[in-house]
């Protein structure tokens, strides 16, 4: 089973607070340069622009992922986005 490092990531938007989760690989060296440059892609691809810094995403856990899609979304593109709004 895969793991990842969660990264809690909360960045103001044009309109309100952005609140998701980044998941990298647990096995990635630069895990938080991963997190950083796949939450800079999730706010252009919601139309929001800007710098993600680590004060806004924070690596938070560990965890064990089992999902055939995430884990293809790891290999592909080094991990994945959990919105909550």
């Amino acid at each position: 089973m895969k793991q990842v490092k969660v990264f809690d990531t909360w960045v103001e938007g044009k309109n309100d607070t952005l609140h998701f989760d980044v998941c990298v690989s647990a096995d990635a060296k630069d895990a938080e340069n991963i997190a950083l440059k796949l939450a800079e892609e999730y706010l252009k691809s919601r139309g929001e622009s800007g710098k993600v810094t680590s004060s806004e995403c924070q690596f938070c856990h560990v965890e064990p992922v089992a999902e055939p899609s995430l884990v293809k979304q790891i290999e592909e593109k080094g991990g994945f986005i959990v919105p909550f709004n």
